[in-house]
């Protein structure tokens, strides 16, 4: 058992946190695939699934991409669903809603900032994502792509700003649960077309 208070305390509001952004990602996703919108989930969205339980990997907000076509529509999907604009614009890379100041979601216009080299290259990807069952609007990135993503991210913060342990375990859990059936031969042509391969490597 965990024996220090302060520490039973994080571990509740992490479970609490990761229990309400799963409750909203469910009506988000419910009410995107009503009104026919393609979408997807990236990064801590997908990544939490893959840990023993969701709530030990801690994620600020929920991250989806959608085509700035339909950026319009989602916000009045956002505020149909009670959440707070805080930020949104055509012209720039995401557009911010909040519940309560407790849950966020980033509606991304692109998958990359915009910030890096490999960004455009990066960007890529969103014109090989399929839908994830037949039928669906949402959709995701093969297991090549979304390591991809993963690295190209990792890259930027390094770039910006650095990064801590999170994003080494994600990519440790991440290789531990696919690192067999990747096609490293695709993974590795695309690292290094988007300019990341020593960057992985490394």
């Amino acid at each position: 058992g965990i024996s220090n208070p302060e520490m039973v305390i994080d571990v509740c509001l992490y479970i609490a946190v990761d229990a309400k952004q799963k409750f909203y990602l469910d009506k988000i996703r419910k009410r995107l695939e009503e009104e026919k919108i393609h979408f997807v989930c990236m990064k801590g969205a997908v990544l939490k699934e893959l840990y023993s339980e969701t709530f030990m990997r801690s994620s600020s907000d929920i991250d989806i991409f959608v085509d700035d076509e339909n950026t319009d529509k989602v916000r009045d999907i956002m505020t149909d669903l009670g959440f707070e604009t805080e930020r949104f614009s055509h012209q720039i890379q995401d557009d911010v809603y909040s519940m309560g100041k407790i849950v966020y979601v980033e509606i991304h216009r692109k998958l990359m900032s915009g910030k890096c080299p490999w960004d455009k290259k990066c960007q890529e990807i969103i014109k090989r994502v399929t839908p994830k069952a037949e039928g669906t609007y949402e959709c995701v990135m093969s297991a090549e792509d979304f390591y991809l993503h993963m690295i190209g991210h990792m890259a930027k913060h390094m770039k910006h700003a650095g990064f801590g342990i999170r994003m080494i375990i994600d990519a440790w859990i991440y290789l531990n649960r696919f690192g067999d059936s990747l096609d490293r031969e695709i993974l590795d042509k695309r690292l290094k077309y988007c300019g990341l391969d020593v960057f992985e490597n490394e």
